[in-house]
């Protein structure tokens, strides 16, 4: 296979975010006509994109009011795959399209130009060629954008401009196609079929995964009539399609949410995203194993969240950067640098930075970091996304210790008890007093990032970790012994039945309040509900059911032991990779895995929960400097109860300089 050169497109000498209306040229692919063993062949031409861009607004169920495109092409979502197995297509350069060519000539117009010339054999992934092979028409053209192909690279400065306007090229497509993969046979077929055929016997003899799961999709849209044994087996089908690949990739948002129409695409089979959204809820309940963007938090949240997120993308909110983070971070993408420059052409208002292929790993998360924090500013994308820092672990982004490291697909470790679970993700926590302590705000200073890779932090030293308990290991989540290991947590004051001073309530109470920081649930904290609606007996009990000093019948289903079984999940979801501490003045905490004895408890203005801070070794370099080790919970010290100190002179304010 040969390396195929491609013809410059015109790029800015100094773009940004915000300077993208000027660059309009992209490449489309022309994919020839061919019966399915012939060698796919395609043409390569530069093409404007219409001036008349309007970003779009909410999902609009196929009423296109936003349709602006005067190029009859269709977009490409998918996933590479392999990129090292590579299968040879055909493909050479062609005339560019004429801004004058009227949409319904184009591809005759393209065919009439083609200068000819030597086909160039190039390697595309196993994945994409099926996309191609399923694509192409026998009888006529099709006119395609696909990444891949229409842009070069092996290009940065292309790359870089083409991926802040890809927003732009998905918005102005006539549709966008989804492509699944090839269908794949349903492993309880047989099963199913011989049960369905006993009770009525009329099922379709289609063993296919994708013809299955969108026939059954249609009928449940359409309100038609479908038997349990057809229902059932719909839903084990649409079970492997959420779990193909694509549904996790970090470059599929943008190309379903800005996307006029999209299609989704099994093979031949096909189904329009609208239903696939609506539909797919009503099949409930989904397995929640399925497929990560589905929630099985509540009815209400029961969508797909990219579908939610088309629905309520007319809200600026949600198109601002650091939302689109909090949302998004989880998802895959090969190179790491993508998990933020997938969502550049994105943003619609606040913050945003620019994609340069050039830049570090380091470089493009630091940046990403600095912009959030100094827009809001606040240090959410802190608090949300830090997942705890080990200064003695292997660093091999280089990253500073308070910069979240997103190249994680997983959320495990994010300490994401600071936030509500609901859509709005609102912040449960307000240490640093913003909205409950006179006179402070989120930042009351303008230059945090002096130095290259330096925080400067400014708020109080609350504290020293005195003692730190062990990690649970996670096999003891699994074999159930973890609640043996949190009777092992508790402080001698829970025995004595003694006091906690920060707060003045039962140890005990203080103690499993500190266990699952504060939460009654993953939407509220203890604290925000009354007693008629969170009675605190109630969790007091749940805390003696859990650990097992009161047992309950299992088939006896009250309130109480319904409320028993919500906190014990609460306490397993939050204390995950932490570590129960008491601080030199008695403070309970709950901390990161890699805290430690010594370490110091802070609260920074602008941060929604206490950071843990360590000093650095004392050299040249390190010398009154931090690390940044994790976020933590600090019972009683949640709410600006320490900025109130600040400011009355009880606790001293000063700076942390945080590498």
């Amino acid at each position: 296979m040969s390396k195929y050169t491609y013809e410059p497109l015109k790029l800015l000498e100094t773009p940004d975010a915000w300077s993208l209306q000027n660059l309009r040229e992209i490449r489309l692919l022309t994919l020839l006509p061919g019966k399915e063993s012939t060698t796919v062949q395609c043409l390569l031409c530069r093409a404007q994109l219409p001036k008349d861009y309007k970003r779009p607004g909410a999902l609009s169920y196929g009423n296109d009011d936003t349709k602006s495109t005067q190029l009859p092409y269709d977009a490409l979502s998918y996933v590479w795959g392999d990129p090292k197995v590579r299968h040879p297509i055909e493909i050479r350069s062609s005339s560019p399209i004429e801004e004058s060519d009227a949409p319904n000539k184009i591809l005759d117009n393209i065919l009439k130009r083609d200068p000819g010339g030597k086909w160039v054999v190039v390697g595309v992934t196993t994945n994409l060629l099926a996309a191609l092979r399923s694509l192409r028409r026998e009888d006529k053209p099709r006119l395609l954008w696909v990444d891949a192909l229409c842009i070069d690279q092996s290009n940065n400065a292309e790359k870089s401009q083409q991926v802040m306007i890809m927003s732009r090229i998905y918005a102005q497509a006539k549709q966008t196609i989804v492509w699944l993969g090839d269908p794949e046979p349903i492993a309880r077929w047989n099963e199913y079929r011989t049960r369905d055929q006993a009770l009525n016997g009329n099922f379709p003899a289609v063993n296919i995964d994708a013809a299955l799961a969108f026939q059954v999709v249609e009928q449940i849209c359409a309100k038609t009539p479908i038997n349990l044994v057809r229902r059932d087996l719909g839903r084990e089908a649409l079970k492997q399609i959420l779990l193909r690949p694509w549904w996790k990739r970090g470059w599929v948002v943008q190309e379903v949410l800005m996307a006029q129409k999209c299609i989704f695409r099994c093979g031949y089979f096909s189904i329009e995203w609208e239903k696939l959204g609506l539909g797919i809820p009503l099949l409930d309940p989904l397995p929640s194993e399925s497929v990560t963007e589905w929630s099985t938090k509540g009815s209400e949240h029961n969508k797909p969240m990219l579908w939610m997120m088309k629905v309520n993308m007319g809200m600026s909110l949600i198109m601002q950067l650091p939302y689109l983070l909090a949302h998004l971070d989880s998802r895959d993408c090969t190179d790491p640098r993508d998990k933020i420059f997938s969502l550049v052409s994105m943003v619609a208002a606040g913050p945003n930075v620019s994609v340069d292929y050039t830049k570090s790993t380091r470089q493009v998360y630091t940046e990403a970091v600095e912009t959030c924090v100094l827009h809001k500013p606040n240090l959410n994308v802190i608090t949300r996304h830090h997942r705890g820092f080990d200064p003695n672990a292997p660093n091999p982004l280089e990253l500073p210790s308070w910069v979240p490291d997103f190249s994680h697909s997983s959320g495990e470790g994010r300490m994401n008890w600071t936030v509500s679970t609901d859509w709005y993700y609102r912040d449960l926590f307000y240490a640093d007093g913003r909205f409950n302590v006179e006179g402070i705000t989120e930042f009351q200073f303008l230059q945090p990032f002096q130095e290259p890779g330096i925080m400067l932090g400014q708020g109080v030293c609350l504290d020293t970790i005195k003692t730190i308990s062990d990690t649970i290991p996670m096999e003891a989540y699994q074999n159930g012994r973890w609640k043996d290991l949190i009777r092992t947590w508790e402080p001698s004051a829970v025995s004595s039945n003694g006091k906690y001073a920060a707060t003045g309530e039962p140890a005990l109470r203080a103690y499993w309040r500190t266990l699952v920081a504060d939460r009654y649930d993953f939407k509220w904290r203890q604290s925000h509900l009354d007693e008629a609606t969170a009675p605190l007996w109630q969790s007091d009990f749940s805390y003696y059911v859990m650990i097992g000093r009161v047992t309950l019948h299992p088939s006896f289903d009250s309130p109480i032991t319904i409320r028993a079984r919500q906190f014990t999940k609460m306490v397993q979801d939050t204390t995950s990779r932490r570590r129960f501490a008491v601080t030199e003045n008695g403070y309970m905490a709950l901390v990161s895995e890699f805290a430690r004895a010594g370490d110091l408890v802070t609260v920074l203005l602008g941060g929604s929960a206490p950071f843990v801070l360590r000093p650095c070794a004392e050299n040249s370099e390190g010398q009154g400097k931090y690390s940044m080790i994790g976020i933590c919970y600090v019972h009683g010290w949640m709410d600006g109860e320490a900025m109130k100190k600040m400011k009355s002179g009880e606790l001293e304010g000063r700076f942390f300089p945080i590498k």
